[in-house]
């Protein structure tokens, strides 16, 4: 029976190497190209392999070989061609290629490129090897795929549309293909778009990507772990595209990683990616400053998402920050559990029309003065905040956000206030929704101090405004419109009760009868009450007999003429203190204030001013009443 050496008598004379691979590949054994399985000896690194060293050449045609002869392929033993040290001579064409075997190249060099477009292979490992590009679009594994423990590519690496029975293993692996103008196909360090994995896709464990990599559209059955990895790309004017990892609609059934670490430079994407557990991006970094003004300034896009647990966005244990140096989108995106950023450095934050259901961590915070945080339209079960992280003055976007308590920062209206003045213009839904917070949290009079403030602000410009604030709150304090009224009735009866003699019967009769009996009225005539007279003309409807009866004197005797302009010269009265000589200011502030008391008190009692008192205090009396009455039916606000 013939073996492989025999059979491959057509490939002339064979290397030390190549004698070694057919040798082992009917065994089940490794073909050792190199001086032995130490993968820490430099003779085994490929970057010291030399196309010199022709006893560890391995022509690639010998390998195709034994993958599409069908009598060569029946020797190979199930465990397929396993190859540690060698230098691969030519390029490896197995595109289109069923192979019934695994191929294991490790710590092996490709000097030219490999093509696997459309095969077929139970699995596929270059651990620890160095290629040119690699061609595997539509690849069919059953097992896993491994390019990691010092892989490395010095070309673009394609596995659009592949599908992977086991894992993606790119650990500590290195895919080298950034842009270079005039140079086609570079730009795309990792092209594994429509990939379909059944297991994890790990790029971590100090993995390097210098290029995009892309795994649009792709499913992943288990997580896509990228702590502790680096994906560098850049955007320069001209130079690519400034993605350093584009994950946009991927669907990932666990976690996704960008944590423990993790290094971005250039915009990180995950536009509709649907998330089965957590993401997290703890302890990661992510830079994003284009030097063009055509650049994205978007360090972590992520509209749309959905994730089924939780976003961390703040502290790793190891006390590392995650970190933002551009804006963090997550816009219209779905996510079931929290969105943690505490401890979190931000330039700019984006959850316009988020929805997070259980609650939004937002405490000690670190970033720029001016910083931005957007919550527009957002949706929150609980929030969690404190003054230190908030935004500063118009930098804080809360329209249309609502959240159903405040679960940790504070609580007292003052505060949140001091918060929703950080908006950029007034809207008046954050006032609304703070009130409704606070009267949740059983702080009645918090919620009505909110609502007033809005009113306040909803009324800047309003010539009623500082009245219907004073008056009644805006309709959110009615009672305050009593107390006004109460205050009105008082001074009336001080002003009333010294003027009594100013005051007469309305009855011609008893008004002749008083002034003919020493200012007393007829026995049978009601007599004058101040306290009543002033409450029955400072509440409107409200005859009690004695505004009917009684009103200031049209007919004083000896009347003095009354100043109209008393005001006036009570203030230039008040303007010209000055102290005498000889007089300290004490004494003689006691002396003008006495004078401007017996001024006033001259003044009041005449009766052109008791009758402009008494119009006032009705129209007052009635405009008072008339806004208690819209208060307490909510109209004035409404």
């Amino acid at each position: 029976m013939p073996n492989l050496e025999t059979l491959a008598a057509e490939f002339g004379r064979l290397s030390e190497a190549e004698k070694r691979l057919l040798r082992s590949a009917s065994k089940n054994d490794i073909a050792i190209c190199g001086p032995n399985l130490n993968g820490g000896d430099p003779r085994n690194n490929p970057a010291n392999i030399k196309k010199s060293e022709t006893e560890r050449q391995i022509r690639a045609q010998l390998i195709r070989w034994l993958c599409v002869d069908r009598r060569a392929a029946a020797l190979v033993d199930p465990s397929g061609l396993q190859v540690y040290g060698a230098h691969i001579l030519g390029a490896l064409d197995l595109s289109d290629v069923t192979i019934p075997f695994r191929l294991m190249f490790l710590h092996c060099r490709f000097w030219d490129d490999v093509d696997l477009s459309s095969a077929g292979i139970p699995e596929f490992d270059l651990r620890g090897s160095w290629v040119r590009t690699l061609a595997a679009e539509r690849l069919e594994v059953q097992h896993s795929v491994w390019f990691c423990d010092g892989f490395q590519a010095q070309g673009e690496v394609r596995l659009l549309g592949a599908r992977i029975g086991g894992d993606l293993q790119c650990g500590n692996g290195h895919f080298y293909n950034p842009f270079q103008a005039g140079v086609a196909d570079t730009g795309t360090a990792l092209n594994a778009s429509r990939v379909i994995v059944k297991g994890v896709v790990l790029l971590n464990q100090h993995f390097r990507a210098d290029g995009e990599v892309q795994l649009i559209d792709s499913e992943i059955g288990g997580m896509l772990s990228c702590g502790a990895a680096i994906f560098n790309n850049p955007f320069q004017p001209g130079r690519g595209s400034g993605v350093a990892l584009n994950a946009d609609r991927a669907a990932v059934k666990a976690g996704v990683f960008l944590n423990n670490g993790f290094l971005a430079e250039g915009e990180v994407r995950l536009l509709g990616a649907k998330v089965g557990v957590d993401l997290n991006c703890a302890g990661g970094t992510f830079r994003n400053h284009p030097s063009g003004a055509n650049g994205s300034h978007d360090a972590l896009s992520a509209d749309a998402i959905e994730v089924n647990s939780s976003v961390f966005l703040g502290k790793d244990p190891n006390g590392r920050s995650f970190r933002a140096e551009g804006s963090v989108r997550f816009l219209d995106a779905r996510i079931d559990g929290m969105l943690d950023c505490v401890g979190g450095q931000f330039e700019v934050l984006e959850l316009q029309r988020a929805v997070i259901k259980h609650g939004l961590r937002w405490a000690r915070i670190q970033g720029p003065k001016d910083l931005q945080l957007y919550l527009t339209n957002a949706s929150v079960s609980a929030l969690s905040d404190d003054p230190d992280s908030w935004p500063s003055r118009g930098n804080l976007f809360v329209d249309g956000f609502t959240y159903e308590r405040i679960a940790s920062g504070p609580t007292d209206a003052m505060s949140r206030l001091n918060w929703l003045d950080r908006q950029q213009t007034f809207k008046p839904q954050p006032y609304r929704q703070l009130a409704k917070a606070l009267r949740e949290l059983g702080d009645d009079n918090g919620q009505r101090e909110v609502l007033v403030e809005m009113e306040r602000r909803a009324r800047t410009g309003e010539l009623t405004s500082p009245f219907l604030r004073w008056t009644i709150g805006y309709g959110y304090h009615p009672l305050w419109a009593l107390g006004w009224l109460g205050g009105l009735g008082v001074l009336g009866w001080i002003i009333f009760r010294r003027a009594r003699l100013g005051i007469v019967p309305t009855d011609d009769n008893a008004y002749n009868a008083f002034k003919e009996n020493a200012s007393n009225p007829p026995a049978h005539y009601v007599r004058f009450s101040p306290a009543v007279y002033s409450l029955e003309n400072s509440l409107p409807l409200v005859k009690l007999g004695q505004a009917d009866r009684w009103q200031p004197d049209p007919n004083p005797p000896n009347p003095a003429p009354a100043d109209p302009n008393w005001i006036i010269h009570l203030v230039e009265l008040t303007a010209s203190w000055k102290p005498r000589r000889g007089l300290n200011w004490p004494k003689s502030i006691v002396q003008r204030c006495l004078g401007v008391i017996a001024y006033i008190s001259r003044e009041t009692k005449s009766p052109v001013f008791l009758r402009r008192f008494l119009w006032f205090q009705i129209l007052l009396g009635w405009i008072l009443a008339t806004l208690f009455a819209a208060g307490l039916a909510g109209l004035v606000h409404q």
